[in-house]
């Protein structure tokens, strides 16, 4: 591909798919997720010489099941993943709320 002269080349190589083991919270029926990491070279060239940029890539998918409801909580990274420590958070609250509205309407999660 050519942008205004310069020719951009774009690849992705090491991609990386796997399940992340998941105990279904307390009060959730069921949970699953997976990982996935992959990079992503790009590569300018122009009469100059050629720059190529690497960069990282990771996705995680966390998912509960309250009732027939199907809750997930995604995250999207560039160069570094997500923080352990702030998906644990965000994730433990995600579900709080989940079990909480199924409380408040439970004929619309156990219907």
């Amino acid at each position: 591909m050519s942008v205004k002269g310069h020719h951009v080349q774009i690849t992705e190589r090491d991609l990386r798919f796997a399940p992340v083991d998941l105990t279904p919270p307390a009060g959730t029926d069921a949970a699953a997720g997976f990982s996935m990491k992959f990079i992503v070279d790009y590569r300018l060239a122009d009469r100059g010489g050629t720059i190529e940029v690497p960069v990282g890539f990771f996705v995680e998918s966390f998912a509960f099941a309250v009732g027939r409801a199907e809750v997930s909580f995604d995250t999207f990274s560039i160069s570094q993943p997500c923080s352990v420590q702030l998906e644990e958070t965000l994730y433990s609250k995600l579900v709080a709320q989940a079990l909480s509205a199924g409380r408040v309407a439970p004929a619309a999660v156990k219907a």
